[in-house]
């Protein structure tokens, strides 16, 4: 009996699907600064939004480009997720058997059918390779798409900021 904790923590340790820690992306300098010409204005760079001390729906989610960013292996996703819990969901379809880790997106397409946010995602690096298909329930903390997914929105800030 006195065991049967351990074995409990043990199962939920081992269970557990969250990839990353909410520890920032190492994303390639040259090509952030590449992606800042296009997307950002005169004056601005590209940097990870900090969604750890907020709260935002993943309908909320805006951003100019998102990074793929998922452990250190060379592919961040190499399988669809299908997760659902009570009266949430999250959803990934990523049409090919690798998503690269480190990759780049833009929205292509951004869809609230409530209570569901759809988004598909559109390779910046590979315009040519299958679209990214993300869903989930509108209230869903967003960083559940960053912590199982790799999806890292990126945002535009000034040079000077830190």
């Amino acid at each position: 009996m006195k065991y049967s904790w351990v074995f409990c923590l043990i199962i939920l340790t081992a269970c557990s699907k969250t990839f990353n820690n909410s520890q920032p992306a190492n994303f390639d300098k040259t090509k952030l600064e590449s992606l800042a010409q296009t997307y950002c204005a005169s004056g601005e760079k590209l940097t990870e939004l900090d969604l750890t001390p907020l709260y935002l729906d993943f309908e909320d989610l805006s951003a100019p480009v998102y990074g793929i960013m998922n452990g250190t292996g060379r592919c961040a996703l190499t399988g669809d997720i299908h997760d659902a819990w009570g009266i949430g969901w999250f959803d990934v379809t990523i049409n090919s058997s690798c998503v690269p880790n480190g990759s780049f997106w833009k929205t292509r397409k951004s869809e609230l059918l409530s209570p569901t946010k759809y988004y598909t995602f559109e390779s910046i690096d590979h315009p040519e390779d299958p679209l990214l298909e993300m869903s989930g329930a509108r209230d869903l903390n967003s960083t559940y798409a960053r912590d199982h997914a790799g999806l890292r929105p990126l945002k535009c800030i000034s040079n000077s900021a830190q």
